[in-house]
């Protein structure tokens, strides 16, 4: 019987850890069915959802726990994957404006469309007092939907942007 979860996991980073932590996982039955990590300074966190095919998921857990005192983990369970949507990633231009990031967000949470990574910066534009917003968003598409739809959509935010997609 298979079992996922999603794990969080935190703490001083070192070399080799994420393999380590991958190792521990494959070797008690488990693999990562998708993860996402990040690093700042000599700390990291991450998210894993791992599916478990052999055994007791809280065996696993218990393992990675032990082996890895230093670290604070955290699990969820987590429900089947997703086979409806499409990955996305789309990168977006535009004149700055407050709220910005949060009108994009709710516009795609209204369309079904899920932010699985999003990078936002702002940079100001020499010589004037404006500043130009870019986003780069990794999206979960609902499958009917086109990059035209997307794009439509956002021009009802009425941002003056130019945006692009890859698959």
């Amino acid at each position: 019987m298979q079992a996922c979860f999603i794990s969080t996991v935190s703490g001083p980073f070192s070399p080799h850890l994420i393999a380590d932590i991958a190792k521990i996982t494959r070797q008690s039955g488990g693999h990562w069915l998708s993860s996402k990590i990040i690093r700042i300074d000599d700390q990291f966190s991450a998210m894993m959802k791992v599916e478990v095919s052999i055994g007791d998921p809280e065996t696993l857990q218990d393992q990675l726990e032990s082996t890895f005192p230093q670290l604070r983990f955290t699990f969820e369970e987590a429900g089947p994957q997703k086979t409806e949507h499409r990955l996305l990633s789309l990168t977006l231009h535009c004149a700055d404006r407050s709220g910005l990031t949060h009108d994009i967000n709710t516009l795609f949470d209204g369309l079904d469309i899920a932010i699985t990574h999003q990078e936002n910066n702002r940079v100001a534009v020499m010589g004037s007092n404006e500043t130009v917003y870019q986003a780069k968003l990794q999206l979960e598409v609902p499958q009917a939907m086109t990059d035209d739809d997307i794009a439509g959509a956002l021009d009802t935010l009425n941002i003056n942007h130019r945006v692009s997609f890859s698959e």
